[in-house]
């Protein structure tokens, strides 16, 4: 009994309105959830939701690794990358402030911790940067998030924010798309990252349909899965090709 009742407690947590009401014994709550639709797709779309937030919590460690072994930012685009720090920074705002599940945006801030280190290392392993620039961008980055997420900034303008999510997406994902395409090489980039952000961005489109009313932020994640994609797809069709620092190697 005593198991039952923890074990129903534990539950009882993370149970979703659309599931009704909780059968009283553990037992009883796989029966319940299979034989209805909804409470199944919520429950899906909650573990779903936690899954991508303890994910993105290594998704780029790759690239950081990848970055520090070679001590070379080459192929790394910058500008994307303060683009898409700005877009999870509004974007964890928008998600906080409008009382929305930790489990549809709790990814945000784990990605723009590592977004933040990746722009810093990008500014030290550029011969023209310095380490100083670098965190004063970071720091100036944290505090506009920290603006947004108070009522210091109006809810209304972040809202506007979240209007341009598709364009803020090709915006950020453009610039490295670009460079790929010019330089028909991927650089530093980590096919394990980018993969990963690929595959989140999708499984976001379907949480963001079962726990986010919110048309913009939906067509946001599209256009960005589409955008992830072709990255991926980029890093699979230049991997042959040599970077710099392979180059530099043969010489």
């Amino acid at each position: 009994m005593q198991v039952n009742a923890f074990l129903v407690d534990f539950v009882s947590r993370f149970w979703p309105g659309p599931c009704g009401k909780r059968p009283e014994w553990f037992l009883d709550i796989p029966t319940h959830v299979l034989n209805n639709s909804q409470c199944f797709k919520a429950l899906l779309s909650l573990a779903l939701g936690y899954g991508i937030v303890l994910f993105a919590c290594i998704i780029k460690i790759p690239q950081i690794i990848r970055l520090w072994r070679t001590q070379s930012a080459e192929g790394m685009s910058r500008g994307s990358i303060l683009i898409e720090s700005f877009a999870y920074s509004y974007n964890l705002a928008a998600h906080y402030r409008q009382g929305f599940h930790i489990s549809t945006y709790g990814d945000f801030a784990s990605i723009l911790i590592q977004n933040l280190i990746i722009l810093v290392m990008t500014y030290i392993y550029d011969s023209f940067a310095s380490l100083l620039m670098g965190l004063i961008t970071a720091g100036a980055l944290v505090l506009l998030t920290v603006l947004l997420c108070t009522n210091v900034v109006p809810i209304t303008v972040v809202q506007f924010l979240t209007g341009a999510n598709a364009l803020v997406a090709i915006l950020s994902r453009g610039p490295q798309i670009w460079k790929n395409y010019q330089d028909r090489s991927t650089g530093q980039l980590s096919i394990v990252t980018c993969t990963g952000i690929w595959l989140g961005s999708l499984a976001r489109i379907f949480t963001t349909l079962q726990n986010v009313p919110s048309m913009n932020i939906l067509v946001g994640y599209v256009v960005s899965s589409t955008c992830n994609m072709i990255l991926v797809w980029q890093i699979l069709l230049y991997r042959t090709k040599p970077t710099a620092i392979d180059r530099s190697k043969e010489d």
